[in-house]
């Protein structure tokens, strides 16, 4: 799926699947974890978990629940 430089940026996103609404993902995790400034954001540290990325789609999408339904 291919999108406008503003859907990438500020939505809407039709589908889950992070490649849309960059800055409304931004203010998602700031708020998730608590930064109040990009530059606090980016001295986070950072976690990979690859299974958070598939985590409930599967149930998701056999259910016709969650973003992109």
């Amino acid at each position: 799926m291919r999108g406008t430089l503003q859907e990438i940026l500020l939505g809407p996103a039709h589908e889950n699947d992070g490649r849309m609404n960059l800055f409304g993902a931004l203010r998602t995790s700031m708020a998730t974890t608590g930064h109040q400034s990009v530059k606090e954001f980016q001295k986070a540290e950072v976690m990979v978990a690859p299974a958070l990325q598939t985590e409930g789609k599967a149930l998701q999408r056999s259910q016709g629940v969650g973003m992109g339904h």
